[in-house]
């Protein structure tokens, strides 16, 4: 079992704004979007902001886990080191629900 127990905001959008693409912007209107709505949800929960960690995948699909970010994010939880993973909505862990269902059920039980 591992000491460090991190708090994860992730986000993932499945397509890049072109802004994001053609280097005018930094990430996805998404991707801002996701991370004011889980700020939100940690001013009502400061417990969760200990140890907070942001992991963005912007542009990859939530049908695999193939993403960078959420591959970081898998790890992480294997090596015991999650406490919480935070996500606007379940579909930008995955749209991928057999997958989603199984981790919510032997990972994050």
């Amino acid at each position: 079992m591992s000491l460090i127990r991190l708090n994860i905001a992730y986000m993932r959008v499945a397509h890049r704004d072109q802004n994001v693409s053609l280097g005018n912007k930094k990430e996805s209107s998404a991707i801002t979007m996701q991370r004011g709505s889980i700020h939100r949800y940690l001013q009502e929960h400061p417990e969760l902001s200990s140890g907070l960690i942001e992991i963005v995948d912007d542009g990859y699909s939530g049908s695999e886990f193939d993403g960078p970010g959420i591959k970081k994010v898998l790890q992480l939880v294997e090596m015991d080191c999650v406490a919480t993973i935070i996500v606007s909505y379940i579909t930008r862990f995955t749209r991928n629900y057999i997958e989603a269902e199984r981790w919510l059920r032997e990972a994050f039980p």
